[in-house]
């Protein structure tokens, strides 16, 4: 820190500013596409909802309404695989899921919360270099949620295929 000037630090600001920015931007994205897909596939009229616990507006619902949020989404998704498969065999995948999104988005939180306070130049950069650490596991952890929630898809998507074509 004490190496780095003031405009290497002001330079470094930016940056990290456009990939916060792009990285809110692909978040928002892929969650308004990822609640899109489970509403349009959780209200299907190929799913068996007879093994199905909610309302399909809850697919929406459940990531707004406070508390409700830190549950109700897999119970969602866990709805899904019940009305595809009849059962939830595959609910450790959900769970993963679920487990690992969480995990991301506390590690995220923890990593904003150390965002320095604009002090003097010396200790601001060394409280920077300890939120970059976080955030460097914070990424980590949205990376291992990103593959999680690839595979939990996947899953959920042929197990929907199996259904529909033993119809």
């Amino acid at each position: 820190p004490a190496s780095l000037t003031v405009a290497e630090a002001e330079d470094l600001d930016r940056r990290a500013m456009v990939l916060n920015a792009t990285s809110l931007v692909a978040l928002l994205v892929c969650g308004v596409l990822f609640i899109t897909w489970l509403f349009r596939v959780h209200r299907s009229t190929d799913l068996d909802r007879t093994f199905m616990e909610h309302k399909s507006g809850w697919a929406i619902g459940g990531w707004f309404v406070p508390f409700l949020n830190l549950w109700r989404p897999l119970q969602m998704v866990l709805d899904v695989f019940r009305g595809a498969s009849g059962s939830v065999t595959l609910s450790w995948v959900a769970v993963a899921w679920w487990v690992t999104l969480l995990t991301a988005r506390v590690l995220d939180g923890a990593a904003s919360a150390l965002t320095p306070a604009a002090s003097e130049f010396r200790w601001y950069a060394e409280e920077a270099i300890g939120q970059a650490n976080m955030l460097v596991i914070a990424a980590a952890a949205d990376i291992v949620a990103a593959l999680v929630t690839i595979v939990m898809l996947q899953l959920a998507a042929n197990a929907v295929r199996r259904r529909l074509a033993s119809k």
